[in-house]
């Protein structure tokens, strides 16, 4: 029995340094030739939130600023999970000032709910 848990430990390990490099690896920025389309699709989903959302555009105007992420993803495997996306920076009068990531990493046991309307 300690043998088995002693391999999993490695292996959970080894994931770990793994998943570790990749996301310290990765940019916030997208490619060069992706920006224009990326900021396009932030747009998009904020301009989907405005309609659809009262009161929104009046929060963002006060605030110092904010990020869309038009695309953010979740996994998630026995033990482990995490969850990632890129996102846009605006300043409240609409302009794009920067990038934002969320990166996420999980291990061990853990219960979840989430809910989403679309």
């Amino acid at each position: 029995m300690t043998s088995n848990l002693s391999k999993i430990h490695r292996l959970s390990f080894l994931f770990l340094i793994a998943a570790v490099h990749t996301v310290a690896g990765c940019s916030v920025a997208p490619s060069v030739d992706d920006r224009q389309a990326f900021v396009v699709e932030a747009r998009s989903g904020l301009d989907y939130f405005e309609k659809n959302v009262a009161g929104l555009r009046e929060q963002l105007n006060q605030s110092a600023g904010y990020a869309v992420f038009p695309g953010a993803g979740q996994w998630g495997i026995i033990f482990t999970g995490g969850s990632f996306g890129r996102g846009a920076v605006f300043t409240p009068d609409g302009t794009q000032i920067g990038w934002a990531a969320e990166n996420q990493f999980n291990v061990g046991c853990r219960s979840e709910g989430k809910g989403r309307r679309s």
